[in-house]
């Protein structure tokens, strides 16, 4: 029974330990995370993953819902879209995204 109680104690120690995550591996964690729930047809904006990286990715702390989606306009992830399409650029491609977005909102 005590070495059930030391291994609790062991565990819950460990979830308190801070992660260190640069910038580029929080993205690339977002993105891949973005993509796992758009092919199991979930839902994955920025609210969502938020919630995902905390919970389920223990992420901490994870990035604020507005530069999660910074980092999904970034990688082409917006609008049910999965990343960049071959010939085009990704200016064309934030361009239009940003069209589409003020056109549905003048409606």
């Amino acid at each position: 029974m005590r070495t059930e109680s030391n291994r609790q104690r062991t565990t819950a120690a460990q979830c308190c330990i801070p992660v260190s995550w640069s910038t580029e591996q929080v993205e690339e964690i977002v993105v891949h995370a973005r993509l796992g729930l758009y092919n199991r047809g979930m839902p994955c904006g920025p609210r969502v993953l938020h919630e995902h990286l905390e919970e389920a990715l223990d992420v901490r702390p994870p990035p604020s819902e507005r530069t999660i989606g910074r980092m999904l306009a970034r990688n082409g992830l917006t609008h049910g879209r999965t990343g960049w399409y071959p010939g085009e650029s990704r200016e064309s491609g934030a361009s239009e995204a940003a069209a589409t977005v003020e056109s549905t909102e003048r409606r």
